[in-house]
């Protein structure tokens, strides 16, 4: 229906909608927030799942007949790592004091910068020019909501 471009706009433009109100849930109910994201998330698999169950159970078959020290690797390493990510981020809400803005931009930009470099130095993916502009751009925004971005409190003289 729409290409790869238009469906990671549309993608962008929703979780960023759902940042914006886990973000407003993790100053009132952290742990709650975190948690109903997360389950949330899972829930919005299970269509996706019955849609491609063929593709998958053909995927994890292969991984598990051919990769299957990488799928128990990589398993548990997802859960862990998705936990303490998930902790993490909601804990940085709660703590930013009214900025969570800074919290959300800086949790969505830089994996953009770490997935490039992963793919790059894990999977051998060539970063072109126009790649590495584009995360040097990342970097520098980053840098910039963290020293100028704070909300300034008005209620101040």
């Amino acid at each position: 229906m729409f290409g790869y471009f238009t469906n990671t706009l549309i993608t962008s433009i929703i979780w960023g909608c759902m940042s914006i109100s886990s973000g407003a849930m993790g100053f009132h109910i952290v742990e709650g927030a975190a948690f109903l994201k997360a389950f949330f998330y899972g829930l919005s698999t299970i269509p996706f799942f019955f849609m491609f169950k063929k593709e998958i159970k053909k995927d994890v078959w292969f991984m598990l007949k051919n990769k299957p020290k990488l799928l128990t690797i990589a398993i548990p390493l997802m859960i862990l790592s998705g936990c303490v990510a998930q902790y993490c981020y909601f804990n940085a809400i709660n703590l930013s004091n009214n900025n969570s803005h800074i919290v959300i931009t800086i949790t969505h930009t830089l994996p953009i910068v770490f997935a490039a470099l992963g793919a790059h130095f894990l999977l051998g993916e060539e970063i072109n020019k126009e790649t590495l502009v584009g995360m040097v751009f990342v970097i520098i925004g980053v840098v910039i909501m963290k020293m100028f971005g704070h909300k300034r409190d008005l209620n101040k003289n």
